[in-house]
């Protein structure tokens, strides 16, 4: 008998002392960055009965969003994914730092370079969604790939060093909230005339305050692998809302690139959303897809749908919160659709509600000038089901997918994609200063 409650005591003190020692593991497990150690699954809720989302692989950084409990925390995976996962430092590790903090680095940073320093940098580029692999300080050839790709992006040197100039910009991204303002003032001007029944009626807000332009600068997915930028610009009279989008598909920089262009234009009248890189994660790689798949396939399908990714639903969000009447999506195609039928390269392809047939064929021909057969434009009907545009359609707006052929020079593309905003204005009644 007394051995009976020796053994039992002993089981007692090994439970008690186990669960001290996991209390003290996880203690230090805050919002940051962690590192898988070994496989472990991403859960829906903060318990160990609950459903498996995904095995999340040895090597994996995690962003921590919120520690749930002592024994589980609240991640996001690279692939986008949020869940829980457990603080067992065996299988999770907490990387201890304030990524938001100022990076001071006392010598520049290369490839061959080890550190705590390298630790840092690896991290801000994780949280950046530039970079995927371990946070383990070895500037390898996947830090060196991911400093060359921020460096492109941001239009720096690329040289794949971090100097003084790579950092400023990674404090720059790092510091300060998610969201920030820049309102200018103008003189008020008297209201633009009321809708007189030519245009089609309008699904969104017209009420522009007059008086008054900003440009207002918002990040979806704030600390997320794909977080991007979106601006909405409002001039100084009433008028329409006009959604631009480039970069749904990386690897079609045209688009992108002239979305970045208008994103910098000033307008007299309405609201102008432009999302100039909506997948982050394809234009850094320079692929087609999101770290979640094809983005233009994961858009609703059908009222009171969703989009089908956390990407998707974000950029959809601001759709149903500004209600467009006007949507385009700038992309590219491999081939000239006159020549090859696979392609969509050079068309417009509308969704036919209110008069976007009317402004297809406007555009094309304005487009053909001086084209020969092989290279001109086509109107094409029916966005493919999941783009932005067939859904900003199904919803009321007036919406196409405009494409050139990445077989033209890049500035060639560039100059027909903004003439296709411009044009794309003048049909919404929308003016730039």
């Amino acid at each position: 008998m007394t051995r009976k409650l020796t053994i039992a005591a002993m089981a007692v003190f090994l439970l008690l002392a186990m669960s001290i020692s996991m209390v003290f593991a996880t203690s230090e497990v805050s919002t940051g960055l962690a590192m898988v150690e070994r496989g472990a699954y991403l859960r829906t809720e903060p318990k160990l009965n609950a459903t498996r989302i995904q095995l999340v692989p040895k090597g994996e950084t995690l962003v921590v969003l919120e520690q749930a409990n002592q024994y589980w925390q609240k991640v996001q995976t690279q692939n986008g994914r949020i869940g829980y996962i457990t603080t067992n430092p065996t299988y999770v590790k907490s990387i201890p730092s304030n990524v938001n903090a100022t990076l001071q680095l006392e010598r520049s940073l290369k490839r061959g370079d080890r550190g705590d320093d390298v630790v840092e940098v690896q991290m801000r580029l994780s949280k950046l969604g530039f970079y995927s692999g371990r946070v383990d300080g070895d500037f390898g050839p996947m830090t060196h790939r991911a400093v060359e790709s921020f460096q492109r992006e941001h239009r720096l040197v690329v040289d794949g060093v971090v100097g003084p100039q790579t950092t400023r910009k990674l404090n720059e991204l790092l510091a300060g909230d998610a969201q920030s303002t820049v309102t200018t003032t103008a003189p008020a001007t008297a209201p633009a005339p009321a809708n007189n029944g030519t245009a089609p009626t309008s699904t969104g807000t017209e009420a522009t305050p007059t008086g008054q332009a900003s440009v207002t600068t918002k990040t979806l997915g704030k600390g997320t692998s794909w977080e991007t930028e979106m601006y909405v610009i409002k001039g100084v009279k009433e008028g329409p809302t006009v959604m631009i989008v480039g970069g749904v598909h990386g690897n079609e920089p045209a688009g992108f690139r002239a979305a970045r262009q208008v994103k910098d234009w000033k307008i007299e009248n309405g609201t102008l959303i432009v999302i100039p890189d909506a997948n982050k994660v394809g234009i850094n790689n320079n692929r087609r897809n999101s770290s979640f798949g094809d983005l233009n396939r994961a858009f609703p399908q059908s009222n009171g749908a969703n989009g089908s990714d956390a990407l998707s639903r974000a950029i959809w969000a601001e759709y149903q919160n500004y209600k467009p009447q006007y949507v385009l999506d700038l992309h590219e195609g491999y081939d000239y659709n006159v020549q090859n039928k696979n392609s969509v390269g050079q068309t417009i392809i509308y969704h036919p509600s209110g008069q976007m047939q009317s402004f297809a064929n406007k555009l094309t021909s304005e487009l053909n000038k001086g084209l020969p057969a092989s290279k001109r434009f086509n109107v094409l009907r029916n966005p493919v089901g999941g783009s932005l545009a067939r859904a900003a359609g199904l919803h009321g707006s007036e919406a196409a997918i405009f494409e050139t052929c990445t077989k033209d020079p890049i500035n060639t593309r560039v100059q027909y994609q903004i003439k296709a905003v411009e044009m794309f204005f003048d049909h919404a009644g929308m003016k730039r200063q």
